[in-house]
């Protein structure tokens, strides 16, 4: 796991280092702000650090508004009831994050009982000591009986206090909360500015509805914590903000891309538009992209799927920057996500292959009914796949025409001539050689049937799924494994192609050539990608190599084709 910038380990306890940047330093009076995150676990102490960092940009980005805030003429019903809306936002906001945590709760409460309490009087005792107040070891739990009641208590009390604000025409206490917000919508204004008394009327009803609902909450009633406010006050820049999910839109018709493509980089952009916020594309920084990156090596998901939604994410930002140009640089180029395979799929045994191909669709010819099987294709499909290694979408678009004799062998042509036709990369063109088995078996036999009957497709039956040749005969596959007694998750067609490698690595077969035979690209010492020329003598030698003793099949198109 790639580890949060900022993020230290001090005395057993990790800490988060957030630098200030430089342009605010005055205004804090300091470089850098040090938290310590209550942790002595990486994988918390990434999560807490990560939602800590994203909000610290945003306070970053409050501040500098402030800082640019002008002195309003006057306060509009319109910002009026933006800066009540955030009002109550805010206390409904902090009563979601002290039940989310029971720690914060406590500290509240006890802050509460002193200069800043909301109420006068109480127990001489402290009934928020850690004796009184038990916390309940595990998160899930929430909090545990005695704190809910003092919340609840508390929150009672900051209700009536509420009342009598609104009771009494007090305006005093909501101005001070009412003008912080103002400065986050950069709205600087004083008691005397024209359209305060009604704003902060409107604020200080706002507060005490904040109140209602939270005790709402106590009494069991479902409240949800309403969105920041957008401030539509301010005057419009003379460009309009660009984000990047509109990146995204100019991204999907750049070029033709896969439904599945689409879908995935999506995912992505909501991922991080729900942890960083809908933030325009010139103020994403390195910070942010470290921050994401950290936030999501801390989810519960394989470091395969962490490093893929983080490299959508780069994808659109090298798009803004290399062809849209809305970007002086990428500030994400060069972080990364390493990860690591945590979902080998393993060879067929031999116990397997006996049981598929035990099943009367390969020892009769007894092709299944399902729309989705292709009838034919159903029983030579994954027998090329046995004896190739390739992958299901790539057999499924073959062409009769992709059939041929190339000097003395017969060879499977695997590209993207077709119209139709997809290969995954520039390695996966290529033309592999027919195995002796699917010969004796009638292959050949099959091709010259379709050849006669001016089929186009070599599959005349079955259905392509849009974008995904394999789509619906590999569902099919699943679920005739599945039939067969083959119940576990692996292997499945895919396993066909460890199953080729492992065979011809048993044999000796060079690496390079069985990439050449599978379609994988090569890599070489540096980790780049390079193209080696292999020997036709080299191909038919690795593909004569794959055997399995345990599968004996009879001839049984042949005999098939022969009865009719």
């Amino acid at each position: 796991m790639a580890k949060l910038l900022g993020l230290r380990l001090r005395k057993g306890v990790y800490q988060l280092r957030v630098c200030v940047p430089k342009d605010l330093q005055a205004s804090y009076g300091k470089q850098k702000i040090i938290r310590s995150l209550v942790t002595h676990t990486l994988r918390d102490a990434a999560l807490k650090g990560a939602q800590l960092m994203a909000r610290y940009l945003q306070e970053f980005e409050f501040k500098r508004r402030s800082l640019n805030s002008q002195t309003v003429e006057a306060i509009s019903p319109e910002i009026a009831s933006q800066l009540a809306s955030e009002i109550r936002r805010i206390v409904l906001g902090i009563d979601d994050l002290a039940r989310d945590s029971p720690k914060l709760a406590t500290s509240l409460l006890r802050a509460a009982r002193g200069k800043n309490s909301l109420h006068v009087g109480g127990p001489a005792s402290d009934p928020y000591s850690d004796s009184n107040l038990r916390l309940n070891t595990s998160h899930l739990q929430g909090m545990s009986d005695e704190l809910a009641t003092a919340w609840a208590s508390e929150n009672k009390s900051s209700k009536g206090y509420a009342d009598t604000l609104v009771a009494k025409h007090d305006r005093a206490f909501i101005l001070k909360l009412a003008q912080g917000v103002g400065e986050a919508f950069s709205v600087i204004f004083t008691e005397e500015t024209p359209g305060a008394r009604e704003a902060l009327k409107l604020c200080t009803q706002a507060y005490r509805e904040a109140w209602v609902d939270v005790v709402k909450r106590d009494n069991g009633e479902t409240v949800p914590t309403p969105d920041r406010v957008v401030p539509t006050h301010t005057t419009p820049p003379s460009k309009p903000e660009i984000y990047l999910s509109d990146v995204y839109e100019r991204w999907v018709v750049s070029k033709p891309r896969s439904k599945d493509t689409l879908r995935a980089c999506l995912r992505a952009l909501l991922k991080l538009e729900s942890f960083l916020g809908r933030i325009p594309i010139k103020e994403l920084s390195r910070a942010q992209g470290d921050s994401f990156r950290a936030w999501l090596q801390a989810r519960d998901q394989s470091s395969k799927t962490s490093r893929d939604q983080f490299t959508w994410i780069k994808a659109l930002l090298k798009y803004a920057y290399m062809d849209l140009e809305l970007i002086p640089k990428n500030p994400w180029a060069g972080l990364d996500i390493p990860y690591r395979t945590t979902n080998i799929r393993p060879p067929w045994s031999p116990e397997d292959l006996q049981t598929l191909f035990s099943q009367p669709l390969f020892t009769n010819y007894e092709l299944p009914k399902s729309t989705k099987a292709g009838k034919d294709a159903a029983y030579w499909i994954p027998l090329i796949g046995l004896y190739t290694g390739a992958r299901i979408s790539e057999i499924a678009q073959l062409r009769v025409s992709d059939i041929y004799k190339q000097g003395a062998m017969s060879v499977i042509k695997i590209s993207d001539e077709g119209l139709d036709q997809k290969v995954k990369t520039n390695a996966s063109v290529r033309a592999i050689p027919i195995h002796e088995e699917l010969l004796r078996l009638g292959f050949l036999s099959y091709v010259g049937d379709m050849e006669a009957a001016k089929s186009v497709s070599l599959w005349p039956e079955l259905r392509l799924r849009k974008d995904k040749p394999g789509g619906y005969i590999s569902q099919w596959f699943s679920e005739f494994r599945k039939a067969s007694g083959i119940t576990k998750k692996y292997p499945d067609f895919h396993s066909f192609r460890h199953s080729v490698r492992t065979i011809m690595s048993r044999a000796g077969v060079d690496p390079k050539v069985q990439d050449r035979i599978t379609g994988h690209e090569t890599q070489g010492s540096t980790g780049t990608r390079v193209y080696q020329s292999v020997g036709d003598a080299e191909v038919q030698n690795a593909i004569a190599a794959i055997t399995y003793p345990e599968v004996r099949l009879s001839s049984v198109y042949i005999v098939k084709k022969t009865s009719r």
